[in-house]
């Protein structure tokens, strides 16, 4: 019997890449026609009274400038020795899967913003004087956090990360300080100027409270944040086992990336409430982390890994639409 060889999703001919992308807005507009998120009290497009096709444009071409991001990033860090369209094809799996990407546009503006300065922070490798390169990142990342105080969270991970690199020192974090601090010294200022109160963001005080339940979630939810998680972390583990191969500062971002989605995801289960605003984030760093063994890992497991992580999402999307008429 002939194993199943993912080299057609890896390296897509024409005729693959136009039928994939032809099933991916298919299926993105009927989630989008039927499943009721745009119901929802708490969709961003609702408080911004935006019309809604506008929203729904701005977000595919969202979706689709983040996913040109990623294979740049994959490929100009050579995180996979090879050309890979895997990564883009799990992101944009999650994204019609995952019912807080396919309706919330500022996760995904975040993500594009994260996504170009990762670029600019992994560039400052072995270089302790990259003060412009942290001063610009941290800007950018502050700005994001202009529409929601929570994004700030990120920064003490990208610190870390600068220190796996062997980039970090007084001139450069003192540099990210700045760059962090300028956008709310602008906001208080034009707040100051139009007479409105600055108060501490309630966000952060109920940082102070997790709480972990799992009251209220769909069981279909609960199968299959367990199974992704199993998948994931066979993957990772296949991932580590020939990182050497790899060069040091090819290992150096992945222990990056594995450390900031570590981060994230704890953060997200201790605090469902904000788990949404890093959704994109959190589908990115998984579709990187696992594409690296799908694609360069020939054994017979890793595309049963694939298949199951196919079934498990085709499945969890099912239920989705199913619980309409439940």
């Amino acid at each position: 019997m002939k194993m199943f060889s993912l080299k057609p999703l890896i390296k897509p001919g024409i005729t693959t890449f136009i039928l994939m992308l032809v099933i991916y807005l298919g299926i993105w507009t009927v989630n989008i026609l039927l499943l009721p998120e745009f119901n929802q009290p708490d969709i961003a497009w609702r408080h911004n009274n935006w019309p809604q096709l506008i929203y729904l444009l701005m977000l595919m071409l969202l979706i689709t400038l983040n996913s040109i991001l990623i294979r740049r990033f994959v490929l100009h860090f050579s995180l996979i020795r090879t050309k890979s369209f895997l990564p883009v094809l799990i992101f944009l799996a999650f994204s019609v899967v995952w019912s807080g990407m396919r309706t919330d546009l500022f996760p995904h503006l975040f993500l594009t913003v994260f996504l170009v300065c990762i670029e600019l922070f992994l560039g400052m490798y072995r270089n302790r004087s990259a003060v412009e390169a942290a001063f610009l990142g941290s800007l950018l990342i502050s700005f994001t956090s202009l529409y929601h105080p929570l994004y700030l969270i990120v920064f003490p991970i990208l610190w870390l990360g600068w220190s796996i690199l062997k980039s970090l020192s007084l001139r450069s974090w003192l540099a990210s300080l700045t760059g962090m601090a300028v956008p709310w010294i602008f906001y208080s200022a034009w707040s100051w100027h139009q007479g409105v109160e600055i108060t501490f963001s309630p966000e952060f005080s109920q940082l102070s409270s997790p709480a972990i339940s799992s009251a209220g979630i769909p069981r279909s939810l609960i199968i299959y944040s367990s199974v992704l998680i199993f998948l994931t972390i066979a993957c990772l583990f296949g991932l580590f086992s020939k990182l050497l191969d790899d060069s040091i500062q090819t290992r150096k971002n992945i222990y990056i990336l594995t450390i900031t989605l570590l981060f994230i995801f704890t953060f997200s289960t201790l605090y469902p409430p904000f788990s949404r605003l890093f959704f994109p984030l959190m589908a990115f760093l998984i579709a990187v982390l696992m594409a690296h063994p799908l694609t360069l890992r020939k054994s017979i497991i890793y595309p049963l890994i694939f298949l199951l992580f196919s079934a498990v999402n085709i499945l969890y999307l099912i239920a989705q639409h199913l619980q309409l008429y439940s």
